[in-house]
């Protein structure tokens, strides 16, 4: 294994993972209170048990369910249901004529910086999930 490989996964151990998974868990309850203050998520998520699961959680890996569950949004006249890696596209494919981006800019760029947020985070737990189960140099076709 070459030096870089060697430090290429060791980023993906101790420390820098729990701050990840921290970080990841933050920004998925901003995240649903700021959806459920703009009123385009109206469901109760911090009733939801695997939404309680997944803050409480100390292990980056048992965050994997949250970024295959699909979520009912409503956003202006759209609506939409995306799994969070996927919501600013499922927006932009539904929003022809680009209403939502013009009326509701503000709203709209928050999702996109959620969306590319939430994007590096499920690559990050990938990645992860790979360092701990391959012990080969595929890390770094990434």
């Amino acid at each position: 294994m070459n030096n870089l490989d060697v430090y290429w996964r060791s980023f993906f151990k101790r420390d820098s993972i729990i701050l990840a998974r921290a970080l990841i868990q933050d920004n998925l309850e901003k995240f649903f209170k700021f959806a459920s203050v703009e009123v385009f998520y109206t469901q109760d998520t911090f009733k939801d048990a695997l939404f309680n699961t997944i803050l409480d959680t100390t292990d980056l890996s048992r965050l994997s369910p949250i970024w295959q569950q699909e979520f009912n949004f409503s956003l202006g006249d759209i609506e939409v249901t995306s799994k969070l890696g996927d919501l600013a596209m499922a927006i932009d494919k539904n929003d022809k004529d680009g209403k939502i981006k013009r009326i509701q800019t503000e709203t709209y760029q928050t999702i996109r910086q959620y969306y590319d947020f939430f994007k590096y985070a499920i690559r990050a737990s990938h990645l992860r999930k790979m360092e701990a189960h391959e012990r080969t140099p595929s890390l770094l076709i990434y």
